[in-house]
């Protein structure tokens, strides 16, 4: 962890503009930070979980520390389940099985 990667990834998704939603992997605190200052779709300024993920995602840039990292890797994933919880609402409005639904869960 001392390059900024993750233990495990995190995922989120993020809406397309046809309405699709896109499934997103982020491995490293690079990625992570990238991440939230384009606004990916759902990493939005308004949750204080995004305030949370910036924070500990710049201790991470600066500090490689396995625990700095993990840190960071918590955040995100925190903000991420704000996505997830989108991308199953979306698959709910199309109609998707409950199996699709809990696949983006899980």
């Amino acid at each position: 962890m001392q390059d900024g990667t993750f233990s495990r990834p995190v995922i989120f998704f993020a809406r397309e503009p046809d309405g699709s939603v896109a499934h997103v992997q982020l491995t490293t605190v690079q990625e992570g930070f990238r991440a939230l200052t384009r606004g990916f779709e759902g990493f939005c300024l308004n949750h204080p979980e995004w305030h949370l993920a910036f924070h500990a995602l710049s201790r991470a840039m600066i500090d490689r520390s396995p625990a700095q990292v993990e840190a960071a890797r918590e955040a995100l994933d925190l903000l991420a389940s704000l996505t997830r919880m989108t991308a199953v609402d979306v698959l709910r409005q199309r109609g998707a099985s409950p199996a699709e639904r809990r696949t983006v869960l899980h």
